[in-house]
């Protein structure tokens, strides 16, 4: 039998050592992080949009429902993103979840411990009424179709007035009567005037403005972004980030006649002066040497598509845009 030096056996236990201290090559698992930043991103209609980071040494997460009265963890969902939509929540009801990360490879599964509580209330949020510009129109002569929600045939006599949620494209629309039924009709069928508003630029409440703009992904470099919103002649200016936007001011406005202010996603470009008072332009045309801007009022009218397609706001407003969104940040006009 071979006999070993104690220089060689210490070598052997040193050796020994190093390995199963070398990472990689232990045979442990991985211990993964605690789940940090667990959040609400936003509400949507009996949903709630929830978010975390990335866990370092998670392979997936478990998001669980607490019960308070049981102590328990129910695990309702598995995902390998950070985030997770909780959906058919019952309004007013208050739910509480945490997510736990895993560690899962080679047979081995580890669990953190849970993340902190998160409570979440179950909203109401009718985000089917945010929607782009409509047109102001007019029945050229006696129409008749089919109620789009009932199906039922409805006649609507020449000259009878209402809104179309389109002016070009494909050759028909829809027309929405003042009692709010819808109908399929040709387009050439009426005549079109300016946009058509609601009566309130307070139409969409924070929640619904809110739902809209995380739901669409918007993203700004700066920590606020703008919306215009032609429907109701306002301009709603938010502080966040992507998919986290809490709206902090909404205004009425003035904004492009016949659909002048062009709608897209642009930029805050620079800053100039009109009248005295600042101003920040959102698009720019080089060639015409011309471009949309956010500015103050020049005439009586405080809302309403009466501009060139600038848009104008009163001068508190103006200058709450103008002090808090650097350049750089996003303006949405829908």
């Amino acid at each position: 039998m071979k006999r070993f030096s104690l220089a060689q056996l210490c070598g052997m236990f040193a050796l020994v050592l190093f390995l199963a201290l070398v990472p990689g090559r232990t045979a442990s698992a991985a211990k993964p992080e605690k789940v940090k930043n667990f959040q609400l991103a936003y509400n949507s209609n009996r949903s709630a949009f929830l978010t975390w980071d990335k866990a370092k040494n998670a392979s997936y997460y478990l998001l669980c429902q607490y019960d308070p009265e049981t102590g328990a963890y129910t695990e309702i969902a598995k995902t390998s993103s950070c985030s997770y939509e909780a959906k058919q929540l019952k309004v007013g009801e208050i739910y509480q979840f945490a997510v736990q990360s895993v560690y899962a490879k080679k047979g081995k599964t580890v669990k953190a411990a849970y993340s902190d509580l998160l409570e979440v209330e179950g909203k109401r949020i009718r985000l089917g009424r945010v929607h782009g510009r409509h047109w102001a129109v007019v029945t050229k002569r006696k129409i008749t179709g089919k109620d789009t929600k009932t199906g039922k045939t409805v006649h609507v006599k020449k000259g009878t007035a209402g809104a179309a949620t389109s002016l070009s494209g494909s050759a028909k629309t829809t027309l929405i009567l003042e009692n709010g039924t819808r109908i399929q009709v040709k387009r050439k069928d009426l005549k079109y005037g300016n946009l058509y508003l609601t009566k309130s630029y307070k139409y969409y409440s924070q929640a619904e403005a809110e739902a809209f703009v995380n739901q669409k992904g918007y993203y700004s470099p700066t920590k606020w972004l703008v919306w215009i919103s032609q429907y109701t002649a306002s301009i709603h200016v938010f502080k966040g980030s992507q998919g986290h936007w809490k709206r902090k001011l909404v205004a009425e406005c003035v904004i492009g006649q016949d659909g002048h202010t062009v709608p897209g996603v642009f930029h805050m470009l620079r800053h100039s002066t009109t009248r005295g008072k600042p101003l920040v332009y959102f698009s720019w045309n080089a060639a015409k040497d011309w471009g949309l801007a956010i500015h103050c009022r020049i005439d009586s009218n405080t809302r309403g598509a009466y501009s060139s397609g600038c848009v104008r706001l009163g001068d508190s407003d103006l200058y709450y845009v103008i002090n808090h969104c650097p350049i750089g940040t996003t303006v949405v006009s829908y």
